[in-house]
């Protein structure tokens, strides 16, 4: 199974490191979202990887902006969400279907 698209909520090391590994494995999906509140962060990694989609996201606002999308609505998740993505991803990975 192929991922087709993916986001990241942070432009951190990490999100670097993933996006460095599956492009390297020529495995990056077709669809990529980083969104940070820090646009130099944002612009470094759009140019270290140009095929991305970069969202500069608004410190206590209830919208995202970028120069693609105009407004893209918020989402409300908490800690168990984001564990539990996490463990599926782990999965994914731990399969072998990056």
């Amino acid at each position: 199974m192929l991922i087709k698209s993916l986001g990241f909520i942070g432009g951190s090391r990490m999100t670097r490191i993933i996006l460095g590994g599956l492009k390297s494995a020529v495995k990056m999906p077709e669809d990529v979202c980083v969104s940070d509140v820090n646009n130099e962060v944002l612009q470094r990694l759009k140019n270290e990887f140009p095929e991305i989609a970069i969202v500069r996201m608004i410190p206590n606002a209830s919208s995202f902006v970028n120069d693609d999308v105009e407004k893209v609505p918020t989402l409300d998740f908490d800690t168990a969400d984001v564990e539990r993505i996490a463990k599926k991803i782990a999965a994914t990975i731990e399969a072998g279907q990056v």
